[in-house]
C-alpha cells in the first residue's frame, strides 16, 4: 500500500487481500507519508490489531439526504407504474430522453412533474403513499405531508431542468444557425454535433445523480468539466467515442470533471491541465447562456456573495438586488468582503490552441480560504466556562477563485473567454487587441473574430468564478479558561492558536472517525457574539464533500477524546512548527498562523480537566451526563432506540407563553409521528387556565396530543434548573434536564437558550401525574354560534385570492357572520397581534380587511380600524426582506398607517408591552352584535410562496416602501407554512 488507510477497518480490509490467491505466504507492506496519522502508525506497527474500532453513528438529520431517497422513489414509481419503462431499460436511460420534447411536443420531465401535480390535486396512490411513511418514518422529514414531499420533488428537478437546458438550447441554437452550406466535415459543425451527441447520450441516473436529485453518496453534486477538445481533435474522420463506465462521474459528456470548489481553482483560465501526458492551457468558460450572435434576450445572471464582519455570517443574491446590510444581524457589509461571481458550467480550450509537453511549467492560480458560515443555534460546552459551539449539516460555504492576482478575471460575455485581471488591476492583454471566438466559428481561424471586440460592454471586469454550497460545518468559540474571554481575532497570539487548534483538531477528529483528513477542511473566521464586545476568532471544520458527509458536524460527540487526542498531535521538538507536527500539503498555505508553542500552552491539562461536567451541573445525580445535541435530536434518537411515550414539562406563567412563536405545535405534530403517546405537563399552580391558554391547549390535545397536571415542585432542581422532558421504553426511563428553567417557558427560544446546558440521565425517578385534563376540561366558555374552524391549504395561491379563499371559508362556516357582512354594517374593526413586526404580516391582515370590504361593497361605510400590537425592541440592525421584521417602531407605525391610507381607510396603530397574547380580530356592527375571530397562530401561519421578489426598503420612507409592496401584491404566492392546520375561533356576543 501507497499509503496507510485512515481506519483500522480500512487496513485489515485493503491488507487482507494479499492472501486471498490461495499462496501459502502472504505480505503487506505499507508505504508511510510523512503526516502525523501515518507517522503515528509507523510508530506504532500493531495499530490495525489493538485500536477499538467503534460502532458507527447513523443520523437522519440532513432533510436533504431524505430528499433524495424520497425523490428517488417517486422517480422509480413513476418509471414503473406511470409510463411502463422496462425494468432493463431504467438503467440505459439518458438525458436527450428525458429533457427533450418528443414528437408529442412534450418531455418526460414535464410529464413527471405534472404526474406530481396531479398527486397534489387527486391524492397520491395508496401503495406509495404507504412507502413515502415508511422511508421518511424517524427521520428528519418524519411527519411532512406527501404533498409537500413532491413539491419539493418538483422544485429541485424544475431547478436540475433549467441547469440542462442552460447547456442544451444555446448548443442547439448554434447547430440551427449553421449555413446549410457548411460541410459535414467542417471541424466547428462537428464539435456542436459532438457536443449535442454527449450532451443528450449521457446517462440519466449519473445525471441526477450528480445534480442532486438522487442518493449520491461518494460523489461530487456540483461538478465541471474541462473541454480539451480544439479543431485538432474534429479535422479527423473519425473521432472515437470514449467507452467508460455509465458509472464513472470522474467524466462527464467524455470530458473530465471536477467538483467545482477545485474546478473554479484548477480549470480556472490562465491554468495548465495535464492530461495523458499532454498540458491543456484554459483559455475560458462555456457558455452555459446564450451568445448575443443568438439575438436571444437571454443574460447571464451574476450573483453577488458577502461575508459580515460582524457576525461572520455569509449570503448570496443576485447582483441586481444584492444587499448593502447583513441579512443575519442586520450590519453595514465592508464592500472589500463582497464579491461578484459566476458559476460556470464548465470550462475550455481556445478552439485554434495545441496541447503542449512541457507538463514542468504549468500556471497555476492562488488558492483561496473559502467562507463558511453554521446556520445552527449556539451550544454550550459542557463547562461553559470553555465556550460555545455551533454544529449541523445547513452549513453555507462560498468557494472562490479570484485570479492570479486577486482582482478577478475580465470575461467576453459574447464567446466565454476569459484571463486574470492584471496586478494593477487593468484588462489583460488578451483583451487589448482584438480576440477570436473562444469556440471558433464556421468559417475557419482566420474568419474566427470575437462579436465582442466591437461592444463596448462586451468584457466583463473584475469577475469571480465562485461556487455555494451547503456542507456540515462545525464552529467552536473557546474563551481564555482564567480570563472568560473568548480569543479575539484581532489578537495575533489568539489567531495563531485559533488555526493551530484548527489544524490539530481536524486530524484528531479523522482519526476518530476513521477518515482521511483531506475529507475535511479548516478554517479560522472572524464572529460575533452576543455580550461579546471584540470579534471571536471561531475555530471552523467542514465537510469538503459537496452537501456534506457528516464527519464535521459530528465533532461535538467526541469533545473529550478530540481534544486529548489533539493535544498529543501539538507533541514535538520544534520551535513552533515542522512536518513532524502540523506542517502537511494544504496547511502549508497557513503557515505563518501556526504555532505549536502556543496552542500547546493554551490546550493544557488545566483545560483538559475543565471539561469533564462541573459538580454543579451534575443536575440529576451522579448518573447525569453532559448532552452536546439539542432536546430534538435527543427526543427523536430515543425513539430511533425504542422509546414509546415522550412525556414534556412546560414552565413560567400564562402571561408569559408565546406558544405560537415557540413551535411548540410543530414541534408535538412531529413527535406524534414517532411516539405512541406524548404528554405534555402544565403546573398545578396554573390552575385556573385562562381561556386563551385553554384555547392553545385545545389545539394541542386534537392533534393528539395528551395534557396533564404535575405537581410544580417534582420538576425542580437545584438553582432554577430544571426537568424539560422525559422518554419512556418499556425497559429504561430516559430524564432531561436543562440548567436554566427560562428555556422550558414556551417562547421564541424554547428550549434552544444558549446559556442553558442540557443534561440526561438513566432511570431517573418517574414524575407523577397529579390528573389528566381531557376535552371538555379544555373547552372554553362557549355561547350560541361558536364554532372553530380549521384551514390548511384552502388559501394556497396568489395572495391576492387570499382574502377571497379566507372569507369564502369562514363565511361558509359560520351563517351568522354571513348575514352580518351581506346586510349590516360595521361601525369598527379592532385587530390586536403582538408579532406584527415584518412587511409581510402587515401585508396579509390589510389583505384580509380589503377582502372584507370587498364582500360588503356599499355596507362598507369607512369604519374605524384599530391595530394593536406589541412594542418592539429596538436595534441598530436591520435586515432586508419581506419577512425582516422592523427594528425601528417608528418606521413601522407610520408603514402600517401609510399602507391603510394607500387603501383610502384610516387606521389607528397603538404599540403597548400589555398587547395580550392572542391573535384576535374584533368587529362591532350597528345591530349591536361583536364578533371575535381568533387566529390560534396569526397571519404568521401563512408563508410566502415559491420565487419570491426581493423587498429590501425596509429603511426606506413610509411611503416608499408601501408603494414596493403594493406592487408585489400581485407577483407573491401564499401557502400554509405547516404541515398541520391553523384553528380559527369565531364567537358572537
Amino acid at each position: 500500500m501507497n499509503n496507510v488507510p485512515p481506519h483500522p477497518a480500512n487496513y485489515l480490509q485493503r491488507a487482507g487481500r494479499a492472501g486471498r490467491r490461495q499462496e501459502t505466504r502472504s505480505l503487506a507492506f505499507t508505504l508511510c507519508k510523512e503526516n502525523p496519522h501515518e507517522r503515528t502508525v509507523f510508530n506504532r506497527p500493531l495499530w490495525p490489531f489493538t485500536t477499538y474500532i467503534k460502532a458507527p453513528y447513523i443520523t437522519l438529520n440532513s432533510s436533504k439526504i431524505v430528499q433524495r431517497h424520497v425523490n428517488s422513489l417517486l422517480f422509480s414509481y413513476f418509471l414503473k407504474q406511470v409510463i411502463d419503462v422496462a425494468q432493463q431499460q431504467n438503467t440505459k436511460l439518458d438525458c436527450g430522453w428525458f429533457f427533450c420534447q418528443d414528437e408529442d411536443g412534450k418531455s418526460q420531465l414535464e410529464r413527471f412533474c405534472v404526474w406530481l401535480e396531479e398527486c397534489d390535486l387527486t391524492g397520491i396512490p395508496e401503495n406509495l403513499e404507504r412507502g413515502l411513511k415508511a422511508l421518511i418514518y424517524k427521520t428528519i422529514l418524519a411527519g411532512t405531508s406527501s404533498t409537500n414531499l413532491t413539491h419539493q420533488a418538483i422544485l429541485i428537478i424544475s431547478s436540475i431542468k433549467n441547469k440542462w437546458l442552460s447547456e442544451y438550447q444555446p448548443l442547439q441554437a448554434e447547430f440551427n444557425a449553421l449555413n446549410s452550406n457548411i460541410g459535414e466535415n467542417n471541424p466547428y459543425k462537428k464539435r456542436i454535433e459532438k457536443d449535442l451527441e454527449r450532451l443528450k447520450g449521457e446517462y440519466l441516473l449519473a445525471e441526477l445523480a450528480t445534480r442532486g436529485f438522487l442518493p449520491c453518496y461518494g460523489f461530487p453534486t456540483g461538478i465541471a468539466y474541462f473541454d480539451p477538445y480544439s479543431v485538432h481533435d474534429y479535422q479527423r474522420r473519425n473521432h472515437k467515442k470514449d467507452d467508460k463506465r455509465e458509472d464513472n462521474l470522474s467524466r462527464i459528456r467524455e470530458k473530465p470533471t471536477r467538483d467545482l470548489s477545485i474546478a473554479i481553482r484548477e480549470y480556472a483560465p490562465g491554468c495548465d491541465i495535464v492530461l495523458n501526458g499532454l498540458a491543456y492551457r484554459s483559455a475560458g468558460l462555456s457558455l452555459s447562456w446564450h451568445s448575443p450572435e443568438s439575438c436571444s434576450n437571454e443574460t447571464q445572471k451574476l450573483i453577488t456573495a458577502w461575508r459580515c464582519d460582524h457576525c461572520g455570517a455569509i449570503d448570496n443574491a443576485l447582483s441586481s438586488v444584492s444587499s448593502s446590510v447583513c441579512n443575519d444581524c442586520g450590519g453595514l457589509l465592508n464592500p472589500e468582503h463582497k464579491r461578484e461571481f459566476i458559476e460556470p458550467a464548465g470550462f475550455a480550450v481556445d478552439f485554434y490552441s495545441s496541447p503542449h509537453t512541457d507538463v514542468s511549467a504549468q500556471h497555476y492560480v492562488p488558492v483561496k480560504d473559502p467562507w463558511v458560515t453554521a446556520r445552527d443555534r449556539l451550544r454550550p460546552l459542557s463547562n461553559p466556562q470553555l465556550g460555545q459551539f455551533r454544529a449541523g449539516s445547513r452549513g453555507d460555504i462560498f468557494y472562490h477563485s479570484s485570479g492570479e492576482h486577486e482582482h478577478g478575471y475580465a470575461l467576453c460575455w459574447h464567446c466565454g473567454r476569459a484571463d486574470s485581471m492584471t496586478a494593477e488591476n487593468k484588462l489583460p492583454e488578451v483583451f487589448l487587441k482584438p480576440h477570436r471566438k473562444l469556440r471558433g466559428r464556421p468559417e475557419g481561424e482566420t474568419d474566427a473574430w470575437c462579436s465582442g471586440n466591437d461592444s463596448e460592454f462586451a468584457i466583463k471586469t473584475n469577475l469571480h468564478l465562485g461556487y455555494v454550497d451547503h456542507t456540515d460545518v462545525f464552529e467552536l468559540y473557546l474563551k481564555n479558561s482564567n480570563e472568560q474571554t473568548f480569543l479575539d481575532y484581532r489578537n495575533e497570539d489568539s489567531k495563531k492558536i485559533a488555526w493551530t487548534l484548527s489544524v490539530v483538531l481536524r486530524q484528531a477528529l479523522a482519526d476518530i472517525l476513521g477518515i482521511n483528513v483531506d475529507e475535511m477542511g479548516y478554517t479560522v473566521k472572524p464572529t460575533k457574539l452576543t455580550g461579546c464586545s471584540h470579534p471571536v476568532a471561531a475555530i471552523v471544520l467542514y465537510d469538503k464533500s459537496s452537501g456534506g458527509a457528516g464527519f464535521a458536524s459530528s465533532a461535538y460527540r467526541y469533545f473529550d477524546e478530540l481534544f486529548v487526542k489533539a493535544k498529543e498531535y501539538l507533541k514535538c521538538n520544534c520551535q513552533g512548527v515542522c512536518q513532524n507536527c502540523l506542517l502537511g500539503f494544504d496547511t502549508r498555505f497557513h503557515i505563518d498562523y501556526l504555532d505549536r508553542l502556543l496552542a500547546a500552552s493554551y490546550l493544557n491539562e488545566e483545560f483538559i480537566r475543565l471539561l469533564a461536567l462541573p459538580e454543579e451541573l451534575k443536575l440529576l445525580g451522579g448518573a447525569s451526563r453532559y448532552c452536546p445535541e439539542t432536546l430534538f435530536i435527543e427526543i427523536r434518537d430515543a425513539a430511533n432506540h425504542g422509546a414509546t411515550e415522550l412525556h414534556v414539562f412546560l414552565q413560567g406563567q400564562q402571561s408569559d407563553w408565546e406558544i405560537n412563536e415557540s413551535q411548540l405545535l410543530e414541534r408535538c405534530y412531529r413527535w406524534k409521528q414517532l411516539y405512541a403517546k406524548v404528554v405534555l405537563f402544565v403546573n398545578a399552580s396554573l390552575q385556573p387556565l385562562s381561556e386563551a391558554a385553554k384555547e392553545e391547549l385545545r389545539v394541542l390535545h386534537r392533534l393528539g396530543i395528551t395534557i396533564a397536571i404535575i405537581d410544580d415542585g417534582k420538576v425542580m432542581l437545584k438553582d432554577s434548573a430544571c426537568i424539560v422532558a422525559q422518554t419512556l421504553s418499556d425497559t429504561a426511563i430516559k430524564t432531561f434536564a436543562h440548567s436554566l428553567k427560562q428555556t422550558a417557558i414556551p417562547t421564541q427560544n424554547w428550549l434552544t437558550l444558549p446559556d442553558s446546558v442540557l443534561i440526561s440521565a438513566d432511570n431517573y425517578p418517574l414524575m407523577p401525574i397529579l390528573e389528566y385534563l381531557n376535552e371538555e376540561a379544555l373547552k372554553p366558555n362557549t355561547g350560541n354560534g361558536d364554532i372553530e374552524i380549521e384551514m390548511l391549504s384552502e388559501c394556497n395561491g396568489p395572495l391576492t385570492q387570499f382574502a377571497e379563499q379566507f372569507w369564502q371559508h369562514v363565511l361558509g362556516c359560520h351563517p351568522l357572520l354571513q348575514q352580518h357582512v351581506l346586510s349590516d354594517e360595521l361601525s369598527s374593526l379592532h385587530y390586536s397581534d403582538r408579532y406584527l413586526f415584518s412587511p409581510w404580516s402587515v401585508m396579509l391582515i390589510a389583505e384580509l380587511i380589503d377582502g372584507l370590504k370587498r364582500l360588503m361593497k356599499s355596507n362598507w361605510t369607512k369604519p374605524k380600524i384599530v391595530i394593536n400590537t406589541f412594542v418592539k425592541r429596538e436595534s441598530n440592525n436591520q435586515k432586508r426582506g419581506l419577512l425582516a421584521d422592523w427594528t425601528d417602531d417608528n418606521i413601522r407605525l407610520d408603514v402600517i398607517t401609510t399602507y391603510f391610507k394607500a387603501m383610502d381607510e384610516n387606521c389607528v396603530v397603538n404599540a403597548a408591552s400589555d398587547t395580550p397574547h392572542g391573535r384576535v380580530m374584533e368587529l362591532t356592527w350597528r345591530s349591536g352584535k361583536t364578533t371575535h375571530i381568533r387566529l390560534d397562530q396569526g397571519v404568521g401561519y401563512w408563508a410566502i410562496g415559491d420565487n419570491a421578489p426581493w423587498f429590501d426598503d425596509n429603511l426606506s420612507d413610509s411611503k416608499q416602501q408601501v408603494e414596493k409592496m403594493m406592487q408585489l401584491l400581485i407577483k407573491l404566492n401564499i401557502r400554509n407554512g405547516k404541515d398541520f392546520p391553523t384553528q380559527i375561533f369565531v364567537k358572537e356576543r
